[in-house]
């Protein structure tokens, strides 16, 4: 997520571009077998998104195999009729990221079609967070973000499992963060039981 001016790093798409070319021929060269991913905007609500893209993959096309995407769903509001309409959104933001990827590729008059790696994606009760962490205050190690989902919930993954399905001839990677405890379909305890969340069943049948 070079793109987020929160991040440590945060490079401009120009700047982030060039390093990771440089980077791209110098691991091809250890490697040639390696398939690369770069950085794509931290989510389609980011101001700098698509221009982030092309400006990106202007200079890493030839070098890269992916380009990534990430993107979270959050029911906290109790609009029920818009989460359940999520898969929508992202189906935009897949057809949005190929069109500006397939753009590149004609002005630089390259054949290979890229894919887009969409290694985060999930329901998360993102609002939830800093309220959590402005009641608690500083707490070492904190359980954070484990999150209860519902049946709603589990719609909401079943219909992004799908839209993903849909679009696999572009989507090459996708990962539902996360596994374990973090906005996770699988919750734990420490020495106690560990059990499967909502959320767990579409994943598991689309497996």
């Amino acid at each position: 997520e070079m793109d987020g001016p929160w991040q440590v790093g945060h490079k401009t798409a120009d700047e982030y571009g060039r390093l990771a070319a440089e980077a791209a021929r110098a691991m091809k060269m250890i490697d040639p077998s390696i398939s690369l991913v770069a950085c794509g905007s931290s989510n389609r609500r980011m101001p700098t998104f698509a221009s982030w893209e092309a400006t990106v993959l202007e200079h890493t096309y030839e070098h890269v195999d992916y380009i990534s995407a990430h993107t979270y769903y959050d029911p906290s509001d109790g609009d029920r009729a818009s989460i359940l309409a999520s898969a929508v959104d992202m189906d935009n933001f897949i057809s949005e990221v190929v069109a500006t990827a397939d753009h590149v590729a004609a002005k630089q008059r390259h054949t290979r079609k890229l894919k887009i790696s969409f290694d985060e994606w999930n329901v998360w009760y993102e609002s939830r967070l800093q309220a959590d962490l402005d009641r608690r205050g500083w707490v070492e190690a904190p359980a954070l973000i484990e999150d209860d989902f519902t049946a709603v919930d589990a719609v909401v993954v079943g219909d992004l499992l799908i839209t993903l399905l849909r679009h696999a001839d572009r989507v090459g990677v996708a990962c539902q963060a996360q596994l374990a405890n973090v906005i996770a379909p699988i919750r734990t305890r420490n020495g106690g039981p560990a059990w499967r969340q909502t959320i767990f069943q579409p994943f598991a049948l689309t497996a």
